[in-house]
């Protein structure tokens, strides 16, 4: 299992920046997390079998130069994907360095700029790779505990993805989660 774990360093999201939040609470797999604003980079996605639909080779695209400024900019975690009243969805986190500069508008008219309110966020992690079972469970953990502290969600429900798809699934790292209402 060690060398699994040492071997499967290289596959995952080592070396990545990763959103910033500060845990405040955490009950077995549910954490409370206090995320700052954060700029991303958007595109729809298609409602396919893996969640992704072409959205991360577009998102990837606008990342390796294909932007107003050609500017190359570096992966980040976790990869947000959600369903909105609009459609789905794909984000990933612009690095906090480039936000600060203003990121580039992509050059396609699919990719668009946008925030993640800051906000309180309820989180939960799930085990191994994501599933829409999974996913699914994820949301009624959190409708339920949403439900039993009378708080209620200010979006939709994200999921958010760390690790490329060929990481193994013991190792990777899955969570669901929603800004709640103040």
């Amino acid at each position: 299992a060690a060398a699994l774990v040492v071997c499967g360093c290289g596959l995952t999201r080592a070396g990545y920046e990763t959103a910033p939040y500060l845990v405040t609470t955490k009950e077995s797999r549910i954490e409370i997390r206090e995320y700052p604003a954060l700029t991303l980079v958007s595109t729809p996605m298609s409602a396919s079998a893996d969640g992704e639909g072409g959205g991360f080779m577009t998102l990837f695209g606008y990342i390796s130069g294909e932007n107003e400024e050609s500017q190359k900019i570096s992966m980040t975690t976790p990869v947000f994907m959600k369903d909105a009243e609009d459609g789905r969805e794909m984000s990933f986190v612009i690095p906090q360095d480039v936000a600060a500069k203003g990121a580039p508008r992509g050059t396609k008219p699919s990719v668009e700029i946008k925030r993640m309110p800051k906000g309180t966020y309820v989180v939960y992690r799930l085990e191994g790779a994501r599933s829409d079972e999974r996913i699914r469970s994820a949301k009624q953990a959190l409708t339920k505990w949403m439900d039993s502290t009378k708080r209620d969600a200010a979006g939709p429900f994200i999921v958010a993805g760390y690790d490329p798809p060929f990481t193994p699934s013991i190792l990777q790292r899955n969570e669901v989660l929603v800004r709640l209402q103040d």
